[in-house]
């Protein structure tokens, strides 16, 4: 059965390529898309797989790194 996972080292790649931290990040969600309740911890833990994104966040991700939704993907073989 083949699913889609998300990709915490995509998000990685993409705010260091920014040269974003986890703080700052979160202040663009919350001052562009008020998102409120998002954090650096938030961050923090979508990059190390503690966590995935809302569908929601994922949209707003590939609006502030200028990338498609699908790049935040990967095929996973189960």
């Amino acid at each position: 059965m083949i699913s889609l996972k998300f990709c915490p080292e995509i998000l990685t790649h993409y705010r260091k390529q920014k040269e974003l931290s986890f703080l700052q990040l979160a202040r663009i969600f919350r001052a562009k898309y008020g998102q409120t309740k998002l954090n650096k911890q938030l961050v923090w833990s979508w990059e190390r797989g503690k966590s995935v994104p809302s569908s929601k966040n994922i949209m707003i991700l590939a609006h502030i790194f200028k990338t498609n939704v699908e790049n935040f993907w990967e095929i996973e073989d189960q």
